[in-house]
């Protein structure tokens, strides 16, 4: 005779399997089998959901426990709130977190981790705001992944200002033993998006002020940050720092700048960066083939062979050793201070202020991230 071990074990095979309404008469046939369904067969069923991204079914098991006499747990409703997130229904997964005290279960860092990231992902920066600043007046220890969730919600809607507000909090502050390359590398990200090329520079040197070497998605990320802006001349002298660290650049790092030398008709430089990835044994593909193209034809100027799939040897050696004679334009002087605060001109970051101006929103539940215009004001 199959006991609960064994019932609860096919039930979350059905799970898994996308079957919800054949796990749910398993779960019907252990009541009818005096075995009542205890939170641990519930919770499994749960996460098999969570694992197969049916939020629906995982929503579905939760109501079957609240109208039984069994009581949810953080267990319960952060493998809920994660199949909603799998699925972006980051609707259903916040009602679910704002539910949680109406059913007697305290948030824990995890359900607010998901929660975040949830909402981050679907570009609802505003209220990924409003939690992380209700998890520090929870007075909760914060871990990495929340705080690189918040970060990285505001590099999903090129809110580089809130990314870099986050990045300054936590920088001084003992969390989980500190902020990770992985945060810098958002924050980074999240000025590349808005063509902050300078911002993203100044976050990857407060990452080496922090003692962290920055790794290479964060160089790429730079290298992005400069195209974006139409800076080739940057993403060149990023391309040449990053060649002397021990780091490689790989074929993306070579295709963000060829993009750039395109953006800015610099046909010099991408026929240089194509000899330089012919010296270094990386493949060209057609993007890196395209960038050329569109350089020269920028530029106007004749590609070095009939065809740019195939480039001569004698122009691939000319431009490989313009490369190695040829200047190297400095690094702009752009530097993050001993607490990581960024300072720009007319544009000061002040990261007391965002969470005074946080906990405010929250009391009113409404939250307004600054804007680059009042952020000028404030500084003039």
């Amino acid at each position: 005779r199959p006991d609960r071990a064994t019932f609860g074990l096919a039930s979350s095979a059905c799970e898994r399997a996308r079957e919800p309404a054949l796990g749910a008469t398993l779960r019907r046939e252990m009541a009818e089998a005096s075995l009542e369904p205890d939170l641990s067969v519930f919770n499994t069923a749960i996460a098999a959901c969570a694992d197969a991204g049916s939020w629906d079914a995982a929503l579905a098991i939760l109501g079957e426990i609240h109208s039984s006499a069994v009581l949810a747990d953080n267990v319960t409703f952060n493998a809920a709130m994660l199949a909603c997130e799998r699925r972006g229904a980051w609707q259903q997964g916040l009602l679910l977190f704002t539910d949680m005290p109406r059913r007697r279960v305290r948030a824990d860092v995890v359900g607010f981790t998901t929660a975040i990231s949830s909402v981050g992902g679907a570009g609802q920066w505003q209220c990924s705001l409003l939690l992380l600043a209700q998890m520090l007046n929870t007075r909760l220890d914060q871990n990495i992944l929340s705080i690189s969730a918040s970060i990285n919600a505001c590099a999903v809607s090129e809110i580089w200002v809130g990314a870099l507000h986050i990045l300054n909090i936590f920088a001084s502050q003992p969390c989980a033993g500190g902020l990770d390359v992985a945060c810098f590398n958002v924050a980074a990200v999240a000025c590349a998006r808005s063509t902050e090329w300078e911002l993203a520079l100044a976050v990857q040197r407060a990452a080496q002020r922090a003692k962290m070497e920055p790794d290479l998605p964060m160089w790429n990320t730079t290298l992005l940050a400069a195209t974006r802006a139409t800076r080739w001349d940057v993403a060149l002298s990023c391309l040449a720092s990053l060649q002397d660290k021990t780091l490689s650049p790989n074929l993306v790092s070579f295709n963000t700048t060829l993009d750039a030398c395109a953006r800015g008709a610099h046909w010099q430089g991408a026929l240089r960066l194509m000899a330089r990835m012919r010296a270094l044994a990386v493949e060209a593909d057609h993007v890196a083939r395209h960038a050329l193209t569109r350089a020269c034809e920028v530029g106007h100027q004749a590609l070095p062979s009939a065809s740019h799939h195939r480039i001569s040897r004698g122009a691939l050696s000319a431009a490989s050793r313009s490369l190695t004679q040829g200047s190297r334009m400095s690094e702009p002087s752009l530097a993050l201070s001993e607490n990581v605060q960024v300072e720009l001109a007319a544009e000061t970051i002040c990261a007391a202020e965002f969470v005074r101006e946080v906990r405010r929103s929250l009391e009113t539940s409404k939250h307004v991230g600054p804007s680059r215009a009042s952020l000028r004001a404030k500084s003039s």
